[in-house]
């Protein structure tokens, strides 16, 4: 939590003047962080002004303490609740429960899905970069990044083998790195965005389904002829 305290901080220093307006607590699942209320408490302390986000696939909620609805409630947290098909079940419980703590929400709904990776640098960079925009930027482990997406990729390489290059981001507590630094280096492209087809594949959307087996290359990389297949039957 001193660590978390910390970091907030020196993003508020680096944002000169601080102009972080909207800030998504995510995982993971972020319920099963064993100091979620410190967290939440700190990060409402050091952004009073920025919409907090608490993002969940609801599953844990039915569990959780009155004192973390009560945190939530006091600090003005939004809790967005992710659906798939196997969990629509539990919204209705879910509403009753945020009713009866008197906390804002509101569901996302996933029922479909598009392959946003490739297995080899497709893409011209700066170009998909500049498609993208930069928007949703990440926060992970002390480091600031420009894709929050591109976070995640180091995952997906352990668990298939793939080589998407993961974005090393900036150490917030470099005493060198200036806000203009970061600002500067924020509207670069990192390397994963040669691999990034997010732009390519929107059209290509996959039915949302549980597996019984491990998830393979197939299930999340995106090969070029998929798109000429898609078209064709157009």
């Amino acid at each position: 939590n001193r660590s978390f305290r910390q970091s907030c901080i020196y993003t508020v220093l680096y944002s000169d003047p601080p102009n972080i307006h909207s800030l998504d607590l995510l995982g993971g699942e972020p319920l099963l962080h064993p100091d979620l209320i410190g967290i939440l408490d700190v990060t409402r302390q050091i952004y009073p002004f920025s919409r907090i986000h608490l993002i969940t696939n609801g599953i844990l909620l039915m569990r959780q303490s009155e004192a973390l609805f009560d945190c939530i409630r006091r600090n003005h947290v939004f809790i967005v609740v992710t659906l798939y098909p196997s969990t629509l079940k539990l919204q209705k419980d879910l509403e009753r429960l945020f009713d009866a703590y008197e906390v804002h929400y509101r569901f996302l709904y996933n029922e479909r899905f598009f392959k946003q990776w490739t297995d080899a640098p497709l893409f011209d960079p700066k170009e998909m970069s500049d498609i993208c925009g930069g928007t949703c930027m990440g926060f992970w482990r002390g480091h600031l990044n420009r894709c929050i997406v591109g976070l995640c990729v180091g995952f997906m390489n352990k668990e298939l083998g793939t080589q998407v290059p993961v974005p090393e981001g900036m150490d917030i507590h470099d005493p060198l790195l200036t806000s203009e630094e970061v600002m500067r280096r924020l509207e670069l492209p990192v390397e994963a965005c040669a691999y990034c087809a997010m732009q390519t594949t929107k059209k290509e959307l996959y039915e949302w389904r549980q597996k019984s087996n491990h998830t393979t290359r197939e299930d999340v990389l995106w090969h070029p002829e998929s798109q000429s297949a898609a078209s064709s039957h157009e």
